[in-house]
């Protein structure tokens, strides 16, 4: 069970409604194995989606074949254009110069130029390559945008075998949003009524001096108005919150948890105050649970971050990014290519399974929110959790309408 407030700011009270909660442990490791080839991913990322996007590809170019790269026939110069037209899927791969590398890594040790550090890999040099299970194939054409593809995500692709034995993409399509289970079960409590819960990412009380915002943010949580000494930390002030209210904790890039995703749950030891409540519930990162009768779903920063390195699209911004991912059908399609990642032999389980109702992404430099509206009907809420250290910003959301506002707290 899990307890989220309403408040009543005008006698200062506040009162605690009764909640489902499931975690559904998607990202949680079982067997920690690291010796395995990151292939593996790649191989169950396509066997788990090509069906799906088999069936996807014939719903919008029904007409035309699917075939596998091994299939595709020597040129024939008598045939039409039209007639060239076959349906190729598989994963995208984006070879990219300026994308660190293990080799270059080694130049200390040879003496040669250190790579640089780069808040971006793209470049105009970038090429993409679509591989199944067996080969490889170059793609070009001007109906695909590079920079919108990263490594990783898996498409069909419309086109025909040219000259050099590349293939010349004239349309594509992605998997799409998960199906979404079916309609927010029915209201637990009257219409007039608020499910709310509070969204907040990057305290980054290590790297700052405490403050009044810190202060104000959990006397808001907790309805107190009690003094927090300056010399409390994380522990203490996580602490004071579960004492009167549900928490669920992710890790996030540089909290004592590992590197790579999926990020596990903190170790009691390193909250003992905290732990000791039962309110605290620590996470994984990415993590997808339900709360009450919607899925939410979301990371603290790293997928999205890694996605905007890689792509260095001026115009596209995180919460853009976000909702491509979402018709990705996948939570980080560049792990493991550049973002780090547990290498995952059978499964991926990065790929959504379940479509969410709230989906979103930490450590964002500001707030940002969308409601996006899939084909089959889905309603997806998108949010941006701006960095609290930064902002001094936390997000509302109400359960039931799917409402969001941000909420600030200043000196």
């Amino acid at each position: 069970m899990s307890e989220f407030s309403a408040m009543d700011y005008g006698e200062i009270k506040i009162e605690r409604k009764s909640i489902e909660f499931e975690d559904f442990k998607k990202f949680i490791i079982g067997d920690k194995k690291f010796d395995k080839q990151y292939s593996n991913i790649y191989i169950a990322r396509l066997r788990a989606l090509k069906n799906i996007l088999e069936n996807k590809s014939k719903e919008k170019w029904g007409q035309y074949q699917v075939k596998t790269i091994s299939q595709l026939g020597d040129d024939n110069d008598d045939e039409s254009e039209a007639e060239k037209l076959v349906i190729l899927i598989g994963i995208i791969y984006k070879h990219q110069e300026l994308k660190p590398s293990i080799l270059k890594e080694l130049s200390d040790e040879l003496q040669l130029i250190p790579q640089s550090s780069r808040s971006n890999y793209s470049s105009e040099k970038d090429q993409l390559f679509l591989e199944d299970e067996m080969l490889r194939i170059k793609l070009i054409g001007s109906d695909l945008n590079h920079k919108e593809m990263v490594t990783g995500l898996i498409c069909g692709v419309l086109g025909y075998q040219s000259s050099g034995g590349t293939f010349n993409v004239k349309d594509y399509c992605v998997p799409g949003i998960c199906p979404q289970a079916s309609e927010c079960s029915p209201l637990m409590f009257p219409s007039e009524d608020k499910i709310l819960v509070l969204l907040l990412s990057g305290l980054d009380l290590s790297g700052n001096p405490d403050s009044l915002h810190y202060q104000l943010l959990s006397e808001w949580i907790t309805a107190t108005m009690e003094t927090i000494l300056a010399t409390r930390r994380f522990d203490t002030l996580l602490s004071e919150i579960v004492s009167t209210s549900n928490v669920i904790l992710m890790p996030g890039q540089f909290d004592p948890s590992n590197h790579s995703i999926p990020q596990q749950p903190f170790h009691p030891s390193i909250l003992p105050l905290s732990f000791r409540y039962k309110s605290l519930y620590v996470a994984t990162n990415p993590w997808i649970g339900k709360i009450g009768s919607r899925i939410l779903a979301g990371s603290s920063g790293q997928p999205i971050e890694d996605i905007m390195k890689v792509a260095n699209l001026n115009e596209y911004s995180p919460i853009d990014w976000l909702e491509k991912t979402l018709y990705w059908r996948h939570f980080a399609p560049t792990a493991p290519d550049t973002l780090a990642a547990y290498p995952y032999v059978e499964t991926d389980p990065f790929i959504m399974d379940e479509c969410p109702d709230i989906y979103f992404v930490g450590n964002t430099n500001e707030y940002a929110t969308k409601c996006v509206i899939g084909d089959q009907g889905q309603t997806i809420r998108l949010i941006c959790i701006p960095k609290f250290s930064k902002t001094h910003t936390a997000v509302v959301v109400d359960l039931l309408s799917l409402e969001t506002w941000p909420i600030t707290f200043q000196n």
